[in-house]
């Protein structure tokens, strides 16, 4: 089974190069984060998919700029509780977050969808979609469960920690790692999509993994 990271990049250039504004490239950007997630989700040799979906920079900006990003992920939390996808694939949605941080930065009512997604699909157990929030902080060190969640039940529970990531794929032009998750991407393979996240596709993701399965069988693992 393979384990991956995707790491959603690009948003605001994609936007001033399609000339649209950052709230509609926003939600762009979330339907293609579905678009992706369910692609991971269905395919049989990938479990446990890792979604970085809002890095640290973006949870501490003003949240007259931030607002409006939120709002968008909010709605797409929603939109997966009552999507059947997730329930039909018996899809485990788990969210890793600074516990502090969070309730310092995110709305009562992001909390509330997070927590609401978490507790109807607790039962799940064929595959899991993992979410970080306000990872990617500078010098930040490797995954403390005591930090996990808004339900403190769950927090001491060691299962529940990412798990070692295989392949990495990020959107964008950067080639870096924003830091996240450091311990568990050691020994990852990392793919760049020359692309926004709005502007990529599911035939982006699949040459990737073809081009992962085929390395990864020549280089003997």
């Amino acid at each position: 089974m393979i384990s991956v990271l995707f790491i959603p990049a690009g948003t605001e250039r994609g936007a001033r190069k399609a000339g649209l504004s950052y709230l509609d490239a926003y939600k762009l950007a979330t339907a293609k984060v579905d678009m992706a997630v369910k692609f991971f989700l269905g395919r049989e040799n990938i479990n446990n998919p890792v979604v970085h979906y809002l890095s640290y920079n973006y949870l501490v900006k003003p949240y007259a700029e931030l607002g409006p990003i939120l709002k968008v992920q909010e709605e797409a939390y929603k939109s997966w509780l009552a999507d059947p996808f997730f329930k039909t694939n018996r899809v485990r949605v788990l969210f890793y977050h600074d516990l502090k941080l969070s309730f310092e930065s995110l709305p009562p009512s992001y909390l509330w969808a997070m927590q609401e997604l978490e507790e109807e699909t607790r039962e799940y157990e064929w595959k899991r979609l993992s979410v970080l929030i306000g990872h990617g902080r500078r010098g930040e060190s490797n995954w403390n469960p005591s930090h996990y969640v808004i339900h403190s039940t769950l927090g001491g529970d060691k299962r529940l920690i990412p798990p070692n990531i295989d392949l990495v794929i990020r959107t964008g032009r950067s080639t870096e790692l924003p830091g996240v998750l450091p311990s568990q991407t050691a020994y990852a393979k990392i793919y760049t999509i020359g692309k926004s996240i709005i502007e990529i596709d599911a035939s982006d993701l699949s040459s990737i993994l073809e081009d992962f399965e085929t390395s990864s069988r020549n280089s003997g693992r």
